[in-house]
């Protein structure tokens, strides 16, 4: 049993979800608990403490989201350059240029928000934003298991979640609305464009998955709302499944 927690908290990003979902799959728990109340709490401080020593499933959909970020910034960055030295084209540079700079206010507007206690953490976001650096920061505080500072207002992993909530309301999809009617409109098929479409495209779809699978598996949520969240299975294989269903293919 406890090997099949081990595994279990390799696709979590709470302890407390990850217990939930351990005695989901083991009826004697359920048992067990009703035995020894104290059980559940037990067992969520040991998977809070795997949680920030072996937290490899969490740091590789982290990074992976921060890679797929990363990339899809600078290929939004090559195609808006690539509008503007294309005659005709111009319009949607001004546009992919809006986007890029839109999405850069929005994640320094909640940087700001969730740091304005201490403003050189705002100005040291606020650079990281500028540079394109900002997804590997949040990867790299979610997955090493950074908490909550006194001075901030959210978690890194929910300032992460709005972070790239905002990144695909703001640049990923209307960036590739653009991009796909630049497309079309074009003479000729630019291999640069579509491979700007696809990193969109996988980044979008990247990104919901691992937000809707995390608030889905909160057993917050599921205990607020749960007309609502409660629709990824408990078992592990399911999950994956579940997970990979989600992600777009290739």
């Amino acid at each position: 049993m406890a090997k099949g927690l081990s595994t279990i908290i390799l696709s979590n990003t709470e302890a407390p979800a990850a217990v939930d979902h351990w005695f989901a799959q083991n009826a004697a728990l359920e048992d067990f608990e009703k035995e020894y109340p104290w059980i559940r709490s037990f067992f969520i401080k040991i998977a809070q403490y795997n949680l920030k020593t072996s937290n490899f499933g969490l740091r590789l959909r982290v990074f992976g989201g921060a890679v797929l970020s990363t990339v899809d910034l600078i290929t939004d960055i090559y195609m808006t350059l690539q509008f503007f030295n294309t005659e005709g084209q111009r319009d949607f540079g001004k546009t992919s240029a809006w986007l890029i700079g839109i999405t850069m206010l929005f994640q320094i507007i909640l940087s700001y928000g969730q740091n304005h206690k201490q403003m050189k953490h705002v100005f040291a976001d606020t650079l990281a934003v500028l540079v394109g650096f900002k997804p590997a920061l949040d990867a790299y505080r979610v997955g090493s298991g950074m908490e909550k500072a006194d001075f901030q207002v959210i978690s890194p992993l929910l300032e992460m979640t709005f972070g790239k909530s905002g990144e695909v309301v703001f640049e990923a999809v209307p960036g590739s609305i653009v991009q796909i009617y630049a497309l079309i409109l074009a003479p000729k098929i630019s291999i640069g464009a579509v491979i700007s479409i696809l990193v969109s495209a996988a980044t979008i779809g990247f990104t919901s998955s691992m937000i809707s699978y995390d608030w889905d598996t909160s057993p917050t949520q599921r205990t607020n709302i749960p007309m609502f969240y409660g629709y990824v299975p408990d078992k592990a294989l399911s999950r994956a499944v579940t997970f990979y269903r989600w992600c777009p293919s290739p």
